[in-house]
């Protein structure tokens, strides 16, 4: 049909061939038009606007393939340039060392210092007394500290209870943390455990360390 109507091709339009605006919109959409609309009976008649229909039909079908593959192009290179990235951010949505992740309710990542206090070498004050030996503070900062502390000589192992209060008499205290004590040997048993000291003011303080076995002993602390 398209050979046989290029071959009667008209090169001129006569007076009732239709204006070119409708043959467009009947190459695009010729669902819109019914088959004894005039207008479609005298096309599909004649040797100047029939030729001219399948042209515009076949440039409709070339665009739409064009489009097409254009789409295809931009989804393939957007779904390579997502699957880049999450390889990429990958190795490093892991846990890193000095981060601490807050729970779902808090997402932002908190720097953790770590810090390393021989109490072995500190007079201890146990409990509360006129005779407190005050020993050399424990120097801490005010932040999420980390802390691996070496227990005096015999301390025993186990729970122990770590907290920092403003001093020997405060109940409530300042931050709190719970660990266990461990190690073969009475002299260097390491204890470890994570204080949040962001919330407390430079100045002087009161850490101490609790077991049921050894009872309450008291440090001095200097927060800076």
């Amino acid at each position: 049909m398209r050979k046989h109507a290029q071959d009667a091709r008209a090169e001129q339009p006569t007076a009732v061939c239709v204006p070119p605006a409708f043959l467009g919109e009947y190459a695009q959409e010729p669902d819109l038009f019914a088959l004894d609309d005039p207008r479609v009976e005298h096309v599909v008649k004649c040797a100047y606007c029939f030729p001219r229909l399948l042209d515009l039909r076949s440039q409709n079908a070339l665009g739409r393939t064009k489009r097409l593959r254009i789409a295809l192009i931009a989804a393939g290179c957007t779904a390579g340039l997502l699957v880049g990235i999450g390889l990429w951010s990958a190795p490093y949505s892991g846990h890193r060392p000095g981060i601490t992740r807050q729970s779902a309710q808090h997402p932002v990542e908190q720097a953790y210092v770590t810090r390393e206090i021989d109490l072995s070498r500190y007079d201890t004050t146990r409990g509360v007394g006129s005779d407190a030996v005050e020993p050399e503070p424990v120097s801490l900062p005010t932040s999420i500290v980390h802390l691996k502390i070496t227990l005096p000589f015999l301390s025993p192992p186990g729970h122990y209870k770590v907290a920092v209060a403003a001093n020997l008499t405060e109940d409530k205290n300042v931050a709190t943390g719970d660990g266990t004590a461990m190690g073969s040997d009475p002299s260097g048993m390491l204890l470890s455990v994570t204080l949040d000291l962001r919330k407390a003011r430079p100045g002087s303080y009161v850490l101490s360390t609790e077991s049921e076995q050894d009872g309450r002993a008291c440090y001095p602390l200097k927060l800076h």
